[in-house]
């Protein structure tokens, strides 16, 4: 749910980067480091063997029960391995049986009443009706670049992915009988674009805010102007966190979703040997490098060497000729895709071969256009794949909908941000508040939808825990397997 956007690759790629981890974008706002320091809630970081999320509390769980306690380490009483814990709503339906109620969310919205604000909206927990919300609707918005570098492919996954979702949740009676009003809105890939697309959302009448993606420094501009305003923000790819916002939760921190990779080397892969980090010189890249060194640091592994290269390098022989002379077993990749096509193909040049893996760069589009440079890596991505049978449920509701241009998964991964947000919405309950709204996106807790965002929440917590999918080079049709469910340790 990173994510960098990619379009379709023809070689040489120059910077493609898909829309579903982090931004590769750099954030030029100062504001904070890119990750702050949050009780871990949601999964419980399972032992060898173990899933990583826990049963008995899905998607929409109430305020009570596992993840409740504020000061707790983790989620669910049992230890060892865990049932992945399936998504209860956010599909098609509105029912009422869905979310156990609205929880008062610490921080509150700050935008109560207004003219888009229902009668029939009446509040729930002594909350005022919310912006966004009539008896027969309920307004949100979609930011992203829609007419920056990569407007026109990520307009494409949009409309098949995101909009896939939307036409299934209407036609299936809305949430809570409520049809799902989305407005695109566009932050152009500049700081000034995402502070333009902040106050375009205070004047739409939206209850909710969905941050896709932003470069350039647009995507922490729009949150942290959104924030000042009081507007819920569910950001899937912020490119930087700040401790000081109150509005704004982050459900793809850069450092959360690298952290896996560790185990994922020692259990998976099976290298207890010499480790090297590669990672490119840009915001969110250096972040995700922190995670993974921290949690390699944590697990006692043997890192031997590292290596920084620039965004769209030319040549990598010079850092891959240090790396093995490391002696390195197992390079892990934090990259964009420009980078790690030069990378395994500068490899190749001088006969380094050891075990590759990493996150971020590994989308169907890149495999279809190289293969044989990927043929053989195991890595770690927020979404699932084709093999999956998520896919063969969203192809069909795509096809249903109109939406039938599905080439892989990536569209597909729009659609999962699109169940996570209806879940959001389905927690919020049948009459809807500004003041609920934070409650709402807390009450995501063990929450895996099987397509994109295998995360979870907590009480208090604004930057989600998050599961990786574990997959491997390649499907007979060149895109990546699915070899397993999300986890947050392996």
């Amino acid at each position: 749910m990173s994510a960098r956007l990619h379009a379709r690759v023809t070689l040489p790629l120059a910077g493609r980067r898909r829309v579903l981890s982090v931004i590769g974008g750099a954030a030029t706002l100062a504001l904070v480091a890119c990750s702050v320091s949050t009780p871990r809630h949601g999964f419980t970081a399972a032992g060898r063997g173990g899933t990583g999320l826990q049963a008995g509390a899905p998607g929409a769980g109430g305020g009570a029960g596992p993840g409740s306690d504020a000061a707790g380490p983790g989620v669910g009483g049992g230890a060892g391995a865990g049932t992945v814990g399936a998504a209860t709503a956010g599909g098609a339906g509105g029912a009422p049986g869905a979310a156990a109620g609205v929880r008062t969310g610490s921080g509150g919205s700050g935008r109560t009443g207004g003219p888009a604000a229902a009668a029939g909206a009446s509040p729930s927990g002594g909350g005022a009706p919310a912006v966004g919300v009539t008896k027969d609707a309920i307004t949100i918005s979609a930011i992203a670049g829609f007419s920056g570098n990569y407007g026109a492919i990520l307009t494409e996954i949009y409309d098949n992915g995101f909009g896939t979702w939307l036409d299934d949740v209407n036609a299936h009676g809305g949430i809570y009988g409520r049809k799902v009003v989305a407005k695109k809105v566009d932050n152009h890939d500049t700081v000034e674009g995402g502070v333009s697309a902040c106050k375009e959302i205070q004047g739409n009448g939206s209850y909710l805010a969905v941050s896709i993606v932003g470069f350039g420094g647009a995507d922490v501009s729009a949150a942290d102007c959104l924030d000042r305003a009081g507007i819920t923000t569910l950001g899937l790819n912020l490119s930087a966190f700040s401790p000081g916002w109150r509005h704004v939760f982050s459900a793809g921190d850069a450092t959360k979703q690298t952290r896996p990779l560790a185990s994922y080397i020692r259990n998976v892969i099976g290298d207890h040997g010499k480790i090297a980090v590669l990672h490119t010189d840009d915001p969110l890249n250096t972040a995700a490098r922190g995670g993974l060194v921290a949690e390699m640091q944590r697990l006692g592994m043997n890192l031997v060497h590292e290596e920084t290269v620039a965004p769209n390098q030319g040549s990598f022989v010079a850092e891959l000729s240090r790396t093995r002379d490391s002696g390195a077993t197992t390079v892990a990749l934090v990259v964009n895709t420009n980078e790690v096509l030069g990378i395994l193909r500068d490899a190749k040049t001088i006969a380094y071969q050891p075990n590759w893996t990493g996150t971020y760069w590994d989308i169907d589009e890149n495999t279809a256009a190289a293969r044989t440079l990927f043929e053989g890596i195991r890595a770690l991505r927020n979404y699932s794949s084709t093999n999956s049978p998520a896919f063969a449920t969203y192809a069909s509701k795509a096809k249903a909908t109109g939406h039938g241009n599905v080439v892989n998964s990536t569209n597909m991964a729009l659609y999962g941000i699109g169940l996570l947000t209806g879940q959001v919405l389905q927690n919020a309950g049948p009459n809807p508040t500004a003041d609920g709204l934070p409650g709402a996106i807390e009450k995501v807790v063990n929450y895996n939808n099987q397509v994109t965002m295998a995360l979870s929440f907590g009480p208090g917590v604004r930057v989600a825990d998050v599961g990786m999918w574990p997959i491997q080079c390649c499907n007979p049709d060149n895109t990546w397997q699915g070899i397993g469910d999300a986890k947050t340790a392996f």
